[in-house]
Formats: structure tokens, sequence, C-alpha cells
């Protein structure tokens, strides 16, 4: 049977709700799943129902906060949006002050297209934990969608002096410095990002634009200069990336008959060519039509 409720000013847990709070933390250390997280939760609630001790409070309020936002992040990372916003704003029930709860639901509403409350929440964020970088990579992109680039380059940087390894910052940026033709500054940034996530194809397009804009080519089978045209590597580039995907696309298709053109294999760039274009929408097909009437030429 739970012991007994304990006065308000009483500043130990009782018995009870050390074992409880003990539990929860134990749980919270293994804690992957949404049920495991709401099994913390249900443990800091049952200290809550049988002690009002300060302590005891102050710690349950402050672990089901943790443990209610984590759930959260997990639902929305499943797309279940709804849910995650009802366990964020619990959270906050729990504690007022739960920075991580409140930078959640300023994600979810920049997602809805709600920018004004979501920069409201992010600045929220910072009031709170004024070192959290990914507040101001994230006020950094809702100013993009504004089209105020000066104030995005200056959000990036206010997250990139608190976190230099925050990769999503730095591709932010660099994509910002190009658009405004910052080349070389963008050029920084896209490397450092390239640096942190070399997997990361979004940014290996993005770099790969800034250089082709800097002069420093790198298309292997179709480039201008050709000090840099090299069909044989390109085909090996093309094979990595047929490994890559699950099934080949009409832009790597197109890719592939350019290099096979390069090195004077025409008969089969023709054949890959029209593969190209029984994929493509318009106006890339026509694009890709005029090409195979090239490799048809030899």
């Amino acid at each position: 049977e739970p012991e007994s409720y304990v006065d308000a000013d009483t500043l130990e847990p009782t018995a009870r709700a050390r074992d409880l709070l003990t539990e929860a933390q134990r749980l919270a250390t293994e804690a992957q799943t949404d049920d495991e997280y709401l099994a913390v939760v249900q443990r800091c609630r049952y200290a809550l129902a049988i002690d009002k001790s300060p302590h005891a409070a102050g710690y349950a309020g402050e672990l089901a906060a943790w443990a209610l936002t984590k759930r959260g992040e997990l639902l929305a990372d499943a797309g279940r949006d709804a849910e995650a916003e009802v366990d964020f704003r619990e959270a906050l029930r729990c504690r007022s002050d739960c920075w991580r709860a409140v930078h959640n639901l300023g994600i979810l509403a920049a997602q809805a297209g709600e920018n004004e409350i979501a920069r409201e929440r992010f600045v929220e964020t910072l009031e709170l934990n004024p070192e959290f970088a990914k507040a101001y990579s994230n006020l950094a992109a809702l100013a993009v969608v504004e089209g105020d680039y000066a104030e995005a380059i200056v959000q990036y940087q206010h997250a990139i002096e608190i976190d230099p390894d925050l990769g999503v910052a730095h591709a932010g940026c660099g994509r910002v410095c190009h658009m405004v033709g910052e080349l070389d500054l963008a050029l920084r940034h896209l490397d450092a990002a390239e640096l942190l996530a070399p997997e990361d194809n979004a940014i290996a397009s993005s770099r790969g634009d800034l250089l082709v804009d800097l002069g420093r080519y790198g298309l292997l089978a179709t480039c201008p200069v050709e000090h840099f045209r090299d069909g044989r590597a390109a085909l090996e580039y093309v094979a990595e990336a047929e490994r890559l995907l699950p099934s080949p696309d009409d832009i790597l298709l197109d890719t592939t008959a350019a290099a096979l053109a390069s090195v004077g294999r025409f008969n089969e760039a023709q054949q890959v060519a029209r593969q190209a274009i029984e994929l493509a929408p318009e106006p890339d097909a026509s694009e890709y039509r005029e090409r195979l009437a090239l490799y048809e030429q030899g």
C-alpha cells in the first residue's frame, strides 16, 4: 500500500517515492521505444501521486518532461505529428522550462507552414538555453524561406560559433552564401558540411553546383574544359552510382549515356539514352532526345 501523502514543505521524499524515481531513472537509461519512455513517465506520475516534497516533485517533473520529449521525437520521426505535439505540450506542463520541448514544437510549426509561431518557439528556446545551436540554425532556415538571406547568414554563423561541428548549419550557410554570390565563403562551409556528412547526397550536389560556378569542373564525361574530361573515370562513377541507387532514374541513365559516348561506345549510349527518355518528364525528355540525336551521329 502506498505511503500516505507528505506535506508540501517536507524536504525529503518518502522511501516509496525514492524507489519509484530510482526505477524510473534506471528505465530512462535504457529506453528506446515509445512504450519504454511511457514507462518512465508512469513511474514519475506515481511518485508525484504519493509524495509532494520539493525534491520528489522537482526530480519527477524533470525526468517526466525528458521522457515525454524523447517519446514525442520518436512519434514525430514516425510522422505522427499530432501525437508528438501532445507529448511536447505535456512535457511543458511537467517542466515549463523544458527547452527541447519548446524547440520541437517550433519544428512542428515550421513543418506546418506556421512560420511566425515557429520563430516564436525558436526564440523562446534560446531564451531558455542560449547555447542551443540548432535553434539558431532553424531561425536561419526560416529567414531563407522569407528571402532574408543576410539574416540567414547571421543566424547560421551564430549556430556555427556555438557548435562548429553542426553540419546542417554549414550546409545551409554554404547554400545561402552561394545564392548571394559569396562563392569562396560558400565553398568553405560546404567543404566543412561534406566532411561532417560525407554520405549526404544533397550536400554533394550543392557543392558540385558551386564548383561549376567557380569554374572547377568535375564533369568527367561532358566537361567543356578538355583537361578535365575522362570518360573511363566517368563510367566508373556511373557504376558506383548504379550500385547505390535502388533502381536507375532518368538522370543517371542520361549520365551513363554521356559517359558511354565519351569513350566512343555510341550504340550502347543510344540504347541507354532511349531508356532515359522513357522515364523522363518533359522538358528533360526533350533534352535527352537532342543528345540521342548526337549519339546517332557518332
